[in-house]
Order: structure tokens, then C-alpha cells, then sequence
């Protein structure tokens, strides 16, 4: 009959019409689409100058989260996990000294982050210690295998990071030495293992970090007799030491986790 259109004909049109907004969607620049994907909360943490490419592959410049700076991110997003309710993304951010790169997967809510590399000044996370009568300064060199979150919570961190040449800048200039810290996943959060590599003082600490953000921090801190006077004038400050010249910090608070 003319005109008609046999159901195998109609297929093919249907079928170059789903590839056609296929492609028409993964070209959309990425600056229409992830302004109107971020939540207004979140909006007010992120920031960044410019965004460019497409939600597949883009890019976004003088980016800061927190006020951390992370300089430009790039980002490759997977096709096939869409498929069933999660996105992959392989991050990669870079700055003057710094690094992070991730894979990260969303979905319901969630964040997860595996195989995270982070390379940064000390100084670049004090924003995190907003309130902290100290100024800190060295490099984090950090491996975390898991990290877990929400836009509420911090569910599970595990990994090693290495803190070198750490420097007290305020309210007393003192060198520290270097730090590492073990993350270890437990049932309600994360324990923080924190030990001194033969630093001037001797710093063993546990923190724990619970899903809600509270932690707790249990640690003593002995001077070596390499430390100066300086550095042992300062611990006086914490109060007295003990028979053993340890002195003790017990303290409680919470991270700025919430969006």
C-alpha cells in the first residue's frame, strides 16, 4: 500500500532516533548541564571559574571545595554503569603542588572514592580547622583505598598518609618533622592512627571518627632530647606531664561534614 511504513522501517527510524539524542546528549556542553545539577547548598562549597567540554569529558578550572583549592579537574565519565543507577568518573585535579586522582562512583546518594592519590600543602587544608588557634604548613602524601560518603556522613575511610616536614607557623614558628597516619575502617566510622618518625617530639595519638562527623582524639606527646627549647616550651601548654614526660591531649569535636 503507498505510504505505508513497514514495522522493520519504523525500528530503524526509532533506533537512529535513540542514537541521534544519544549523541545530542553527550555533547551538550558541560557548563548547561552541571549548573543546573548542583544543589544549592552544595553550590555555596563549590566553586570554580570556568567549566568546558562535555559532561563526558570536561574539565573545571580554579575549582575549590571548601576553600580547599584543587586548581583545574578533569573528569571522564563511564557510559555503561548509567545503565543501572551509577556513575563512574575517573577524577584527575592538578594545581601548583598539587594532585588528586580518583575513581569515584555516585549512586543513591553515596559517594565512593577507591584508589585515591592526593598530593597537597597542609596549609591548603586549614579551612577544615577553621576555629584552631594554630597555623600549620608541609606535604601530604596520602594513599586512600576507600573512602565512603554523603552529603551528611563520612562513612569509611582506609588508607595511609604520609605528613612531611610539617611546620608549626603559628603561634610559635616550630618544625615537627614528619607524621604518619593509618586509616582503618570500624563499625561506626573510622580509627586514625597517628605515629612520629623520630621527630623532635614523640606523638602517639588515636582519633576516632565517627559517620556523623564527631571524633575523638586520645594522644600524648613526649619531647625527644633533640627537641629546642622552643618546641618544649610550647608543650608546657598543655598542661603537666607526667612521670614519664608525657604530656596529654584529650579532645572532642566535630568536622564541617554537612552540605
Amino acid at each position: 500500500m503507498p505510504g505505508f511504513i513497514s514495522k522493520k522501517s519504523l525500528l530503524y527510524i526509532a533506533f537512529a532516533f535513540v542514537i541521534y539524542l544519544f549523541f545530542l546528549f553527550i555533547t551538550v556542553p558541560a557548563n548547561l548541564v552541571i549548573n543546573k545539577l548542583i544543589p544549592a547548598k552544595v553550590a555555596k562549597l563549590v566553586k570554580y571559574q570556568t567549566i568546558s567540554g562535555s559532561i563526558w569529558n570536561g574539565q573545571a578550572n580554579d575549582l575549590t571545595i571548601r576553600q580547599i583549592p584543587l586548581g583545574q579537574l578533569k573528569w571522564q565519565l563511564s557510559v555503561l554503569p548509567l545503565l543501572w543507577g551509577t556513575a563512574d568518573l575517573q577524577l584527575n585535579a592538578q594545581r601548583e603542588n598539587t594532585v588528586l586522582i580518583s575513581n569515584a562512583s555516585l549512586s543513591t546518594g553515596e559517594m565512593q572514592l577507591q584508589d585515591t592519590r592526593i598530593e597537597m600543602p597542609v596549609a591548603d587544608l586549614m579551612p577544615l580547622l577553621y576555629g584552631f588557634p594554630i597555623s600549620l604548613d608541609g606535604k601530604i602524601n596520602a594513599f586512600f583505598k576507600n573512602v565512603e560518603l554523603t552529603p551528611k556522613q563520612l562513612l569509611v575511610v582506609e588508607g595511609r598518609a604520609v605528613v612531611s616536614d610539617i611546620q608549626l607557623i603559628a603561634p610559635q614558628a616550630l618544625s615537627l618533622g614528619t607524621l604518619v597516619a593509618t586509616f582503618a575502617k570500624q563499625d561506626n566510622g573510622t580509627r586514625m592512627t597517628l605515629k612520629d618518625q623520630q621527630g623532635p617530639v614523640q606523638i602517639d595519638a588515636v582519633i576516632t571518627l565517627l559517620e556523623t562527623g564527631f571524633y575523638t582524639v586520645n594522644a600524648t606527646l613526649t619531647p625527644r632530647n633533640s627537641a629546642d627549647q622552643a618546641i618544649k616550651n610550647t608543650l608546657v601548654m598543655l598542661g603537666k606531664k607526667d612521670n614519664q614526660g608525657r604530656y596529654t591531649v584529650n579532645t572532642r569535636g566535630r568536622l564541617p561534614l554537612k552540605f
